[in-house]
């Protein structure tokens, strides 16, 4: 049989001259053979107890399908999730995507950044599903704040397996990951970059190696009216060495804790939105399987922020990286 033409029913893609076709052995379906392995059975497998014919019904399908399409243009493809939807359509049925940007382009990259500052969802189908049970929906009135940039990027997670950098993760780290009431891992997070601070601040109260450091760099360097990078290199280890043994050790050791709190800092950047789509599949998840009667109170409940929270921990931090400059 001559499949030229017609459409393999999984990828919805019509066959062509030299395509590497399988056959359905129970009811003769064709489908790409990528397709069907990615499948793993036949398209119409719940049709086949049913005595499904391929050559007596699709085929039929497709000529009706085809016919209907010459005559009258209906339907529109989402540069999204290329679902079909009807010619009148504003938004993408299956995703939520507006039809009317670029449909013509099918710019997948555009159409998973795209944004309508006005719609709560950035375009986003409420029932999309971001797991067996959840959807972007509740996971919208779980974050509470942000629900734009939050449903764009747990779609994104989903869809794409892509995630984004959190600036504002970077920037507070530990106390924004409590403020989005991710505590197990914020408070892990926050005491250990506590710490690292606390170890830089009482190096520098009670040695004074920051400062000492700097001065006695100053004092060389304002020695040469004139330097070069290396002449800034020869500077820094003669400054070091003026330093008495404890200050430099200190020193190294601040040096230390500033480069690993700078490189905690990027690593929750890079992975607070996926452990917060993480976070939020799994309590919700865990609501609707407590048996609890009012679902969407209790997502509202769980969910949201902790603003009094991130606020003590931003003036706890911005005492202990000034404390030193203060005493000093």
């Amino acid at each position: 049989m001559d499949y030229e033409n017609l459409k393999c029913p999984v990828c919805e893609e019509k066959f062509k001259k030299g395509d590497d076709i399988v056959v359905c052995p129970e009811c003769g379906t064709p489908h790409h053979r990528q397709c069907y392995e990615s499948m793993g059975k036949c398209f119409f497998e719940d049709k086949h107890s049913n005595d499904f014919s391929y050559s007596e019904d699709y085929c039929q399908t497709e000529e009706n399908e085809t016919e209907t399409e010459t005559h009258n243009d209906d339907a529109v493809e989402c540069p999204r999730c290329k679902a079909k939807n009807p010619k009148d359509s504003f938004y993408c049925g299956k995703c939520g995507f507006p039809l009317g940007i670029n449909t013509n382009q099918n710019n997948q990259q555009q159409a998973a950044n795209f944004y309508n500052p006005l719609d709560p969802m950035a375009g986003v189908n409420p029932e999309y599903k971001l797991s067996d049970d959840v959807t972007a929906g509740e996971a919208s009135k779980f974050a509470q704040k942000s629900t734009q940039y939050f449903s764009r990027v747990f779609y994104n997670i989903k869809e794409f397996g892509r995630g984004r950098f959190n600036f504002c993760a970077f920037l507070f780290s530990g106390g924004y990951l409590l403020y989005r009431k991710m505590y197990k891992i914020g408070t892990v997070l926050t005491v250990v970059m506590g710490l690292l601070l606390v170890a830089s601040a009482y190096f520098n109260i009670a040695y004074n190696v920051s400062y000492d450091f700097v001065t006695e760099y100053s004092k060389i360097a304002e020695s040469t009216t004139a330097y070069s990078y290396n002449d800034m290199l020869m500077f820094y280890q003669q400054a070091f060495f003026k330093l008495d043994t404890i200050q430099q050790v200190l020193l190294i050791l601040d040096i230390i804790c500033s480069v690993v709190n700078f490189a905690l800092k990027i690593i929750i950047g890079v992975k607070a939105n996926r452990w917060y789509f993480n976070h939020t599949v799994k309590e919700i998840s865990k609501i609707k399987k407590s048996g609890t009667v009012s679902v969407q109170e209790a997502i509202e409940t769980k969910g949201g922020v902790n603003f009094a929270l991130a606020l003590s921990l931003m003036i706890a931090y911005i005492v202990i990286s000034y404390l030193p400059g203060f005493i000093a």
